[in-house]
């Protein structure tokens, strides 16, 4: 799963140069024989429609594959969003835990803020009382 934004992030073929293959070795790695990205929409400027696949801000060129990807499921649009989620980031999310900086815990959901907390993951400041050995 991931949003609509890091789309143009997995199809900017520049940061693929390195990887031998390019872009369809990339998602070759990324999506597999039964690979899927699920993706989440983003709010249009206006904040009245929804940006999807389709809408996705990638070269003239790498077009088509997206809309290959999308044709046979590879792609998939999430349709049941809470517009409310909009405005949560995960970069944002990420450094308030790593910082200990309170408010995170709203932004995801109970059983998600209950772990991170509780295995003091994602650099997560735990007391050391609370790691527990295996």
């Amino acid at each position: 799963v991931l949003g609509y934004h890091n789309l143009r992030e997995i199809f900017g073929h520049e940061d693929c140069i390195d990887n031998f293959g390019g872009l369809f070795s990339a998602l070759g790695e990324l999506l597999g024989e039964r690979g899927q990205l699920f993706v989440y929409p983003a709010a249009t400027e206006d904040k009245k429609g929804l940006l999807r696949v389709k809408d996705a801000d990638v070269r003239d060129d790498i077009r088509p594959l997206l809309e290959y990807l999308e044709s046979i499921g590879k792609l998939v649009n999430i349709d049941d969003v809470d517009r409310d989620h909009f405005t949560i980031w995960s970069r944002v999310v990420l450094k308030m835990i790593q910082s200990g900086e309170e408010g995170w815990e709203k932004m995801v959901p109970e059983s998600v803020a209950r772990e991170v907390k509780s295995k003091c993951l994602f650099d997560y400041p735990c007391a050391p009382e609370t790691i527990k050995l295996k």
